[in-house]
């Protein structure tokens, strides 16, 4: 008897040995096709209507530091499922391309690419303070000085925020730093 596979593929799995008594309830053979790779991604609802099919995605994975993939997003499924509370929706990301050491079921982070600003600028989060005039950012100037530069902040991206203003590419900007003070004190008896 010979069986032949439905597809090109790696076989995983053989759950019987020569002699053992086959059952039609477990799978005789597990394969899979590892040069067609995809990631299930947890959306929350917040952030689910911002997704497209389509969307660029990035990938790295904590198994294997250095790697970097990339995909698009090829479904979204239209209903959620309530985890700890909150609504969450499956994502299928499909793998542009793939890595040899990459094993089936990894733990994958990714970046959903939902929309591309053109000529965007980002600042580090600590750089924009606020006063009563608004937002700004301190820029070091050549002589090592510092200027306000009004500016409006937008969309954050991990620890850095877009902003629009009078900074241009390469500038300088200061970075606030927080200081954490600690008081002995306690109760009196």
């Amino acid at each position: 008897l010979t069986l032949v596979a439905p597809f090109d593929a790696d076989v995983l799995a053989i759950a019987y040995k020569p002699g053992d008594p086959a059952s039609s309830a477990e799978t005789a053979v597990t394969l899979a096709d590892r040069s067609k790779l995809h990631v299930s991604v947890s959306v929350d609802e917040t952030a689910i209507g911002a997704i497209a099919n389509g969307n660029p995605v990035s990938l790295t994975l904590d198994a294997l530091p250095g790697v970097a993939l990339t995909g698009t997003v090829n479904s979204i499924e239209p209903f959620g499922q309530t985890v700890s509370g909150l609504v969450r929706y499956n994502v299928r990301v499909d793998l542009t391309q793939t890595d040899a050491r990459l094993l089936l079921y990894m733990t994958a982070n990714t970046t959903i690419v939902t929309a591309v600003q053109a000529d965007a600028l980002a600042v580090p989060l600590t750089a924009v303070q606020y006063d009563n005039a608004g937002e700004y950012v301190n820029r070091v100037n050549a002589a090592g000085a510092l200027e306000r530069v009004n500016v409006t902040s937008g969309q954050t991206i991990g620890d850095r925020v877009v902003v629009t203003g009078n900074l241009n590419l390469g500038d300088n900007v200061e970075l606030i730093q927080t200081k954490t003070t600690t008081r002995a004190g306690g109760f009196g008896g």
